[in-house]
């Protein structure tokens, strides 16, 4: 079985799990090669990020034009820094969408 979750243009895969008797089978990978194939052949999201540690050998194979994902926070302020913060957090994200496009 497989979770992913999807946020707005995305999906994450979250949780992976098989019957471990069954290992010899890869069926981990095979899991892993049918939601790719069904990533690929729909539009169910823009972009699919495995979750995985950076030298997760199945997976670097499986994904090799893995990229890194980063989160920003930025505190919320008053006066003119928040003002200049909120507008620069909005030029970002017209940035990231145009460059999606």
């Amino acid at each position: 079985m497989q979770c992913n979750l999807r946020a707005g243009e995305g999906l994450f895969c979250f949780k992976v799990a098989y019957d471990e008797e069954l290992g010899r089978h890869s069926p981990g990978a095979q899991l892993e090669v049918g939601a790719l194939e069904r990533f690929a052949d729909g539009e169910q999201a823009m972009w699919m990020d495995s979750c995985a540690a950076p030298d997760a050998e199945l997976i670097n194979r499986l994904w090799p034009d893995r990229t890194t994902l980063s989160t920003l926070i930025i505190p919320a302020a008053d006066g003119a820094l928040g003002s200049a913060t909120r507008s620069g957090a909005a030029v970002l994200r017209a940035a990231r969408r145009a460059r999606a496009s």
